[in-house]
């Protein structure tokens, strides 16, 4: 029965991390199409892979293709995770004692700067253009419905851009690497207030938008039946036309 047990667990646990590794289990990718948001995309599973990869030490110590296969696919520009509810961890320093994690992860820090850069570079965009859509007369109904992609891709890119500067921006844990890390992304003149006031302004923005289109779903309906009701009105002042009985000229009456 404990030999019984035992294959089943580990055939559950050999399924789990199929899955989890090439899977995109909460079919997330759709919603972030940009190669360069993949990561949060399969941010949550990347988690659970986190967890599960403990159960598996052997994958975490020895199978160096297997784990260079999960850190470029989950973790190629990041290595501060988002657990569960405010509980983070730095990749770093928990598989420090890995031999094949530790080096899978080192492989991706020669582009910490580039990307670090790439981020902080972004926020006062972001912060300008959040702020010439929240002014007054802007957002209104026909300009929303005509940019949708477009407002949905710069929220996008907003969220994406908070998440990682704010995992990455927060106080290291007393490791050298780790303080490394942590320096080479405040190098670029990372000012906090910044990243503060683009989380205001997405919010703010998100309150908007969410507001605009919970109104123009209330009033789908509605809608619906004045642009029927405005519709067949047009097309019988059209018939009446072509039929001659209302005047129009160089328009003959059809016998």
């Amino acid at each position: 029965a404990t030999s019984g047990e035992s294959l089943s667990d580990r055939t559950l646990l050999t399924w789990l991390f199929g899955r989890l590794r090439s899977d995109d289990v909460y079919n997330q990718m759709s919603n972030y199409p940009l190669p360069e948001h993949r990561s949060v995309a399969l941010s949550t599973q990347a988690s659970m892979l986190y967890i599960i990869l403990y159960f598996a030490p052997d994958i975490l110590h020895n199978q160096q293709a297997v784990m260079r296969e999960i850190v470029d696919k989950h973790f190629p520009d990041n290595w501060v995770l988002d657990v569960y509810m405010g509980l983070t961890v730095n990749l770093v320093l928990e598989w420090e004692g890995f031999r094949a994690a530790r080096t899978a992860l080192n492989n991706t820090f020669d582009n910490v700067r580039v990307v670090s850069r790439k981020h902080v570079q972004s926020i006062p965009k972001l912060c300008d253009r959040a702020l010439k859509l929240l002014q007054e007369g802007v957002l209104v109904e026909d300009y929303v419905l005509d940019h949708i992609p477009k407002l949905m891709t710069f929220l996008r890119e907003c969220n994406c851009t908070l998440r990682w500067m704010m995992l990455h921006t927060a106080a290291p844990p007393i490791h050298k690497k780790c303080k490394q890390l942590h320096d080479s992304v405040m190098s670029h003149n990372t000012q906090l207030s910044e990243v503060v006031a683009l989380l205001l302004n997405t919010a703010q923005l998100e309150l908007v938008l969410k507001d605009m289109f919970k109104s123009l779903l209330e009033r789908k309906e509605e809608k619906w039946n004045s642009c029927q009701k405005e519709t067949g009105e047009r097309l019988l002042e059209l018939a009446d036309v072509f039929s001659g009985t209302k005047p129009l000229a160089r328009v003959d009456k059809n016998e």
